[in-house]
């Protein structure tokens, strides 16, 4: 079936965008309401990992819990999940409560834990293999839009509308995504059909990992990315301070997310018959001459066209390497390995955003970045040399790994 005619995965697409830019509203609400509760950086920072820990302690058991059960079931479950953190927030919001938030955030990363690795494990099933690389960079390029969208809808309500209602607000946001998500028909396939009486290792995935090491290189192509995105935010306040500029901070927001949408115009067409996992290591010295790129902080042009690197450079890799996790991956196995990937990518995220703190702090934005870019362009060498070495090789018109019994 072609991609577009494929009711639920437009409906998926679709659901993406409204919990999209609904997340990213829910975000800047909990920083405005945490900036009146408490005047530590360190107490609010400390307060927004909780969810995020929660998650973490949470995913080793949805990865399982997708493997075994009706994928569609846990896509409505999450979703019904999440419809309760704006409520908690409301109960946070009249009460000036603490723990009520900490309580929305922990429930909505939770369910976000359960509801991304979901789709990317059901996505070969949707659409079938010939699609899957067309599926994922559209995917992508809905996220983006909605992280753009989220950030600028979120502003504006909060200028005009109270915190309360606008956390009603994403209460709709949410409900309309459930009704959404209840339309969504995801196949179920006879090995997910006799695995649900099975009992299920979280450990199987690293002895496939162990077998396939295309996993692992892909892994560390977008771990690296993931300590870079971490301190993402950080960087773009110390380029508005150094160049004494607010214009420059919504530039560079503006340009990487535009540059992303651009390239997922073009993936399929430069990279479909590429092999992926060769061409996702070249990629990877893109991403470190962008980041030494950067380190001209005082430039405002050479910072922007940096920028602009990177956003080219992710829109092709991410869609990239989560082809080869789904091409190369037997689907009985795809839930736990895309929560444990989730797991790594919060936990690298956290790492990332601690590291560029604390490093901008000691030796500063370009002594950072340049660091940062080197091992970049280091991994990307050493990545690709192991490629070509061990002759690696996934196209995205493969087909995918058998499933096991």
């Amino acid at each position: 079936m072609p991609l577009f005619k494929n009711v639920s995965f437009l409906l998926l697409a679709l659901g993406e965008a409204i919990a999209g830019i609904t997340i990213w509203v829910c975000t800047l609400i909990n920083l405005q309401f945490l900036s009146q509760l408490l005047d530590s950086n360190l107490a609010t920072g400390l307060t927004l990992m909780s969810g995020m820990l929660a998650s973490v302690i949470f995913l080793p058991i949805t990865g399982k819990m997708i493997d075994r059960y009706d994928k569609q079931k846990i896509l409505l479950y999450s979703t019904l999940m999440r419809t309760t953190a704006p409520i908690f927030m409301l109960f946070a919001i009249s009460n000036q409560s603490l723990i009520w938030l900490i309580l929305s955030l922990m429930v909505n990363q939770i369910a976000g834990s359960m509801y991304l690795p979901t789709v990317r494990s059901a996505m070969p099933a949707l659409v079938g293999q010939s699609n899957l690389l067309s599926a994922n960079t559209f995917y992508m390029n809905v996220a983006t839009v909605a992280r753009i969208a989220g950030t600028s809808i979120g502003g504006i309500l909060l200028t005009f509308f109270s915190l309360y209602h606008v956390t009603i607000g994403t209460l709709i946001g949410f409900i309309l995504l459930l009704l959404i998500v209840i339309c969504v028909k995801i196949p179920i396939s006879e090995a997910q059909a006799r695995r649900s009486k099975e009992k299920l290792k979280f450990t199987e995935v690293f002895e496939i990992m162990k077998q396939e090491p295309t996993i692992v290189v892909g892994l560390i192509t977008t771990g690296i990315i993931m300590l870079f995105l971490g301190g993402f935010n950080l960087l773009v306040l110390s380029f508005g301070k150094i160049q004494n500029s607010t214009e420059i901070m919504g530039y560079i927001y503006s340009v990487e997310g535009i540059s992303v949408l651009v390239a997922g115009l073009f993936v399929k067409k430069l990279v479909g018959t590429v092999n992926l996992i060769k061409a996702s290591t070249l990629l990877l010295l893109a991403v470190g001459l962008g980041e030494i790129g950067l380190s001209f902080a005082t430039s405002q042009t050479i910072v922007l066209l940096s920028y602009v690197l990177l956003g080219l450079t992710f829109g092709f890799i991410f869609p990239m390497v989560t082809t080869i996790f789904q091409k190369k991956l037997p689907e009985t196995v795809q839930g736990r390995f895309f929560s444990f990937k989730e797991l790594v990518d919060r936990i690298l995220i956290q790492g990332g955003m601690l590291i560029t703190s604390l490093m901008l702090d000691l030796i500063g934005l370009t002594q950072y970045i340049i660091i940062l870019g080197g091992a970049t362009l280091l991994v990307g060498v050493l990545a690709f040399a192991y490629t070509q070495k061990h002759n690696l090789v996934t196209h995205s018109k493969d087909q995918q790994a058998f499933s096991q019994s």
